[in-house]
């Protein structure tokens, strides 16, 4: 009878782990707007914690695996998603940056990893100190869930910065400035690219358009501060 109940109680939490997985692919896809990089960005996120679990038991050989470390699912999901919004942000605040940052790929998406590379280790250091912090605790639960916690994260940021960074130049390369998936070009790289575009736009005057988000605090959201 217990068993029975430790079944459902599991098959019903495996159903919201997936609701949530399908929530923020899905979340990915409609900010990022790219099939390619909410695809490459998921997996990336989930990865985290098989490299993570590697490193916790074979590694540091640590042998007690907490029911709680699979908490860290949801944990990873949250922060893994943020981490590429801000890696995302920052590629695209880059567009307007200059002929400096849009002289090619290279120094643009050098610019690209000092700064989102410099946000996201500040965040992702401080979260790691606080589940290390579990270490103080005399429960062996807890103090395992606070490691394992700490490398997802750490992990997670590593992945970021290299497998979702790689996912980028791809995009930029390959995918960014065509529409659809159905066409026999759509595999060709771009030419000109959309860097190769920008700057030209940005050494003739023209106006790089924003993104919704951008558009919306631009202009909706500071004309109604200025209007209160």
């Amino acid at each position: 009878l217990i068993f029975d109940l430790i079944i459902g109680i599991l098959r019903t939490d495996a159903m919201k782990a997936m609701g949530s997985i399908i929530f923020v692919f899905l979340y990915l896809r409609l900010m990022l707007g790219s099939w390619f990089l909410c695809t490459v960005g998921l997996l990336e996120i989930v990865f985290s914690i098989p490299v993570s679990w590697f490193f916790f038991a074979y590694v540091f050989q640590i042998k007690y695996f907490s029911p709680l470390n699979i908490i860290c699912l949801f944990i990873v999901l949250a922060i893994g998603a943020d981490d590429i919004f801000v890696f995302m942000d920052s590629y695209k605040l880059s567009a307007s940056q200059g002929s400096d940052v849009l002289e090619s790929l290279e120094s643009r998406m050098s610019w690209v990893f000092r700064r989102s590379g410099s946000a996201m280790l500040l965040t992702s250091a401080t979260t790691c100190s606080a589940f290390l912090c579990t270490l103080a605790s005399p429960i062996a639960s807890t103090q395992s869930f606070g490691i394992f916690a700490a490398f997802v994260i750490f992990f997670d940021y590593a992945l970021v910065m290299s497998l979702f960074c790689s996912a980028v130049v791809i995009y930029h390369d390959r995918f960014e400035s065509k529409q659809g998936c159905c066409n026999c070009i759509f595999w060709r790289q771009n030419d000109p690219t959309p860097t190769a575009e920008l700057r030209s736009q940005n050494e003739t005057g023209q106006e790089i358009p924003l993104d919704r988000i951008s558009r919306f605090f631009k202009v909706c959201f500071t004309r109604r501060l200025l209007f209160l």
